[in-house]
């Protein structure tokens, strides 16, 4: 089995509880490809770099939070930033707006936001309050 192929399900496994497979095709180095399916919104983008290859995906669904995921071939997975985040504590809006839009700036790069994604208008929201972003207390130790 080739590095691909390995790559294509692990990111299967993930989704098969919503029947979601990665097609064949989209395992081309910079192609970003777009999963419509059970509410699902995911992007995809196999590639190359520092002669590692990787899959990167970011998956929105209304009903759970984003997952912007970096899966490696040799097993390593890494978390990236997303759109939607809890806020634990008291971060300013400043804050939160600074972190969103350095989400949305990666996801650009990417070609993971489309021209008529609501992710576009948040960011330029993001001073408004709770516009994409739930808050939480801090957890008391018990």
């Amino acid at each position: 089995m080739d590095v691909r192929e390995k790559l294509r399900q692990r990111f299967n496994r993930g989704f098969e509880h919503w029947e979601i497979e990665l097609p064949i095709d989209a395992m081309e180095p910079g192609v970003v490809w777009l999963i419509l399916h059970r509410g699902w919104k995911i992007w995809t983008r196999y590639d190359v770099e520092d002669e590692r290859e990787y899959l990167d995906y970011y998956a929105d669904h209304r009903m759970t939070n984003d997952r912007h995921r970096r899966m490696y071939v040799d097993g390593d997975d890494e978390g990236l930033p997303t759109m939607v985040f809890i806020v634990w504590g008291d971060a300013t809006e400043a804050e939160i707006a600074a972190r969103r839009q350095s989400a949305a700036k990666l996801l650009e790069e990417k070609g993971f936001v489309m021209p008529d994604d609501p992710r576009r208008r948040a960011v330029a929201s993001a001073g408004r309050s709770g516009a994409m972003v739930s808050r939480r207390a801090p957890r008391r130790p018990r």
